[in-house]
């Protein structure tokens, strides 16, 4: 049956999209049904933001000045609980019986390799699955 609501195309980054489709093989969903719900969690929040946006919009130029340091203010709190819930996810994850992935995973002789080559933790893990899966295949220790 076809649908009535809007449609957007979107254009993701490799490492988002296989994070999408992992999530959605996991679930047994499609990629369009963990983003629209994704979407979905999040709509409300953009409202706000969008009428925010429009209020200063119109707002006058000392106010406008208020409102980005408190958004400034804002981004930092965001911020910091993005990171504790990161923080509680990875947490969790060493709960699990699952193998390390990423630099974790990493034989101390991959380490010092990748090390030279350039990576660090992040920037190891950051890149996987792509790029850093690539090196770790094709780089000798």
């Amino acid at each position: 049956m076809a649908t009535t609501k809007p449609r957007v195309t979107v254009t993701l980054d490799p490492f988002s999209h296989e994070v999408i489709s992992a999530l959605a093989g996991l679930q047994s969903r499609s990629r369009g049904a963990v983003i629209a719900e994704m979407m979905e969690a999040v709509a409300p929040t953009l409202s706000r933001t969008v009428a925010l946006l429009q209020a200063a919009q119109e707002a006058p130029a000392k106010v406008k000045a208020q409102f980005v340091g408190a958004i400034a203010e804002f981004q930092q709190e965001i911020d910091a609980a993005s990171n504790t819930a990161n923080s509680e996810l990875d947490r969790l994850r060493q709960h699990i019986d699952a193998p390390p992935v990423g630099w974790d995973a990493l034989s101390p002789e991959r380490r010092a390799q990748a090390i030279k080559d350039g990576f660090t933790p992040e920037t190891y893990d950051a890149g996987l699955p792509n790029a850093t899966r690539r090196w770790a295949r094709e780089t000798p220790v």
